[in-house]
């Protein structure tokens, strides 16, 4: 009997193991693949939330422009980088047309970000490099995106996902790794969610 119990101890053991060493590989693959955008308001009012999606509106659209030539998610971080006082700039013109002097921050780097859901994406929480914009105290909700690929398109209400980002983010991850974020009727794609989820 306690050779059973330990047996089935070593068992339960190395599944674990095996299922934290394959949601590991498949979180940091899904991660190298894209950058993400944080945008944190100056507080939770309702005034700071509307600015904080004209910012995020504004962000995305010269996102669009400068990403345009990029063709991985490095060039696009190196495009990032190099053209952080032009994003902190525009989000300060809106913010001053809106007639708010509050100074923008951004950097860009890792953060860690909860499991999210854009329509029929579902990213796993986990460690994404990112582009994190800070309205004034930046006190306030958060709001996040997929900035490269550039699956976010927004309106002044909501955020669509836009086709071809989608398209570039499953050439990106390849078939097996875009169906395991997508949402889908499949059984043993949604468990192997759950395991990233879990891990």
């Amino acid at each position: 009997m306690k050779k059973l119990l330990i047996s089935g101890t070593f068992v339960c053991l190395a599944a674990l193991f095996l299922l934290f060493g394959y949601a590991s590989r498949e979180k940091a693959a899904i991660a190298s693949s894209v950058l993400r955008l944080h945008i944190v308001a100056e507080s939770n009012s309702e005034e700071d939330q509307k600015l904080k999606l004209k910012v995020r509106d504004t962000v995305l659209r010269e996102a669009a422009a400068i990403f345009a030539g990029a063709e991985n998610k490095e060039e696009a971080m190196y495009l990032a980088r190099e053209n952080e006082e032009l994003f902190i700039k525009a989000a300060e013109a809106t913010l001053k047309n809106e007639g708010c002097i509050s100074p923008v921050t951004l950097s860009i780097g890792k953060t860690v970000f909860p499991c999210k859901e854009y329509e029929n994406i579902r990213l796993p929480g986990g460690i994404y490099d990112a582009v994190n914009v800070k309205i004034g105290k930046a006190e306030g909700e958060n709001w996040w995106c997929i900035m490269y690929p550039m699956l976010c398109f927004t309106d002044s209400v909501s955020s669509k996902l836009d086709t071809g980002g989608e398209a570039a983010l499953k050439k990106e991850l390849g078939e097996e790794r875009f169906s395991l974020i997508s949402e889908t009727d499949d059984k043993k794609i949604n468990i192997k969610f759950k395991i990233l989820e879990l891990f």
